[in-house]
């Protein structure tokens, strides 16, 4: 293995010593710079890593090649031109995974780029999402770290299917945009992808998130009527000793619960009513126009991630409250409050900055609805794919997703600004790729 990996790192390897299921890499000076762990028999991932840069910023030792890519600190000399970068991922995967698989795509995540090398259904030679390998290069070429996935999976075939200028007819038929506000910078309205419709079955049926088993229940509730007759810090506490810290950063308030000793005794008010009576207190007015984000129960979808999560029974419950502005909900401005279950003890709180009197202020849209769908359906295709729609069995079925192929960055329609009809598409951080020689 040291062989293998000897040309794509900036470190003489010198030996692999077996430590349980963990085998740790030193080089020739005696220093530990990276580990290689199997499952199985087979090859799971593959770490570089600096062990003090990693301590410093609290990184994990056992890191995946996505967050690799995103957090680790993988500082470079010199950094190679990012024409290189596809050559060299072919390079890496062809000394380390024989397998038939295809380079996806690559990332610039600015620290490293992520190469994402995805396994083919035989028949249209499509990529399957969640497979294969991923890998996290170094700015200057070397490998950061390997993630390699071996699940087994089925693709099933239809019998019939429409054609890709069928299925695109249906998806025009649909709403593409929705009205919302950017809250960057000046807030102003914009049109937004409706993330509801993400694609059209080949048999015709229009893909809906909110058809999603693990999205039912999904919605916003007008919130009850309650009356505060305590200071806020009483409240907070509940009857336990103790103290509540106030802070506030960008654009946040947070209050910090600290006490001295749990008590197990429980407060009058239900956990929501207790969560509303302390958004109350915090926004004054303004509650009336708060709504309680219902959210679906996702922990079946999280059994079957492709990087495991441990199911955890949770004590308590956090709760969502969005600030409805004529219509639309703000919910990247959430403010949340966590409540123990079953004593209904706050335990912590986050309210989000909101500035009510600019939004009442906003002028209103100049482009119309009907003229931003209108926009979006110029430029808007499908594109045949694969969806993973048995998440137990790993199955995959095919669709045609929502694409835009004249994208300058390669992803979708991020906004159409609604005074002046400029479109806004979602900066990827996509490297073009040289297909396999």
């Amino acid at each position: 293995m040291l062989e293998k990996l000897q040309p794509f790192v900036d470190q003489q390897l010198a030996r692999i010593v077996q430590q349980d299921e963990i085998q740790f890499i030193y080089d020739i000076s005696g220093e530990l710079v990276g580990e290689i762990h199997m499952e199985e028999g087979l090859l799971q991932r593959i770490d570089f890593y600096n062990v003090d840069a990693l301590m410093e910023q609290g990184v994990p030792l056992t890191n995946s090649a996505m967050m690799d890519a995103i957090v680790r600190p993988n500082h470079a000399l010199f950094e190679i031109e990012k024409k290189e970068i596809s050559t060299i991922a072919w390079r890496i995967k062809e000394a380390l995974d024989d397998r038939d698989l295809k380079l996806d795509v690559i990332v610039d995540f600015d620290a490293n780029y992520l190469a994402i090398f995805e396994e083919v259904e035989p028949r249209y030679r499509l990529a399957l999402p969640n497979s294969g390998l991923q890998l996290s290069i170094k700015r200057d070429g070397t490998l950061a770290s390997a993630t390699f996935m071996h699940e087994h999976y089925t693709v099933q075939y239809p019998e019939t299917m429409i054609s890709p200028e069928e299925a695109k007819a249906i998806l025009l038929q649909q709403p593409l945009m929705q009205l919302a506000i950017h809250m960057e910078n000046a807030w102003h309205y914009v049109y937004v992808p409706a993330y509801d419709v993400y694609g059209v079955g080949v048999d015709g049926h229009v893909k809906k998130m909110s058809e999603w088993p693990e999205m039912i229940g999904f919605g916003y509730d007008v919130l009850p009527e309650v009356h505060i007759d305590e200071p806020l810090e009483i409240l907070l506490l509940g009857g336990r000793q103790g103290n509540v810290e106030y802070t506030e950063q960008e654009a946040e308030g947070y209050w910090d619960i600290i006490v001295e000793e749990e008590v197990a005794q429980c407060v009058v008010e239900q956990p929501l009513i207790r969560a509303c009576q302390a958004l109350k207190y915090a926004v004054g007015e303004a509650y009336e126009k708060y709504r309680f984000e219902r959210t679906p129960n996702t922990d079946s979808v999280y059994r079957y991630a492709p990087f495991c999560l441990d199911e955890v029974e949770n004590e308590s419950t956090t709760y969502r409250f969005v600030y409805e502005h004529q219509g639309v909900y703000l919910s990247e401005k959430a403010s949340e409050i966590v409540v123990h279950n079953e004593t209904g003890h706050i335990q912590s709180m986050v309210i989000s900055t909101i500035p009510y009197e600019q939004l009442n202020a906003l002028p209103k849209p100049m482009i119309t609805l009907e003229e931003a769908n209108a926009t979006a359906k110029q430029y808007v295709d499908v594109a045949l794919t694969v969806e993973r729609a048995d998440l137990e069995r790993n199955v995959y079925t095919l669709m045609y997703s929502v694409d835009y192929p004249h994208s300058p960055t390669g992803g979708h329609i991020e906004s159409i600004n609604a005074y002046t009809g400029t479109i806004t598409y979602v900066e990827t951080g996509f490297v073009s790729i040289d297909e396999e020689s």
